[in-house]
């Protein structure tokens, strides 16, 4: 979450803001995590749904070797100026 707002909280003050944490997530503040400490180390961050579905996500994916084999082999075709046109690719899907 490089350059995103991240606000620290107590794991008292976390406590006495639980039922607020929704609006300050995301909101007009721009706050993206919210780190919870207890004795000064931080125990737990709370994140967004959304965020944490998306994180899930890309961790499932960077653990698949077929996947990340498949998007290296991608990303060097790429480099390489291989491309396949809008319209091929489209009567390869049947769309």
């Amino acid at each position: 979450m490089e350059g995103a707002m991240t606000e620290t909280l107590t794991i008292s003050q976390a406590r006495n803001e639980f039922l607020r944490l929704p609006k300050r997530l995301g909101g007009k503040r721009g706050v993206h995590a919210v780190t919870v400490t207890q004795h000064g180390k931080p125990v737990m961050t709370i994140l967004p749904a959304e965020f944490y579905e998306t994180l899930v996500e890309t961790l499932e994916i960077l653990g698949d070797r077929e996947q990340m084999a498949s998007i290296r082999r991608g990303i060097r075709e790429l480099k390489a100026g291989k491309r396949i046109p809008l319209e091929d690719l489209k009567a390869d899907l049947g769309l």
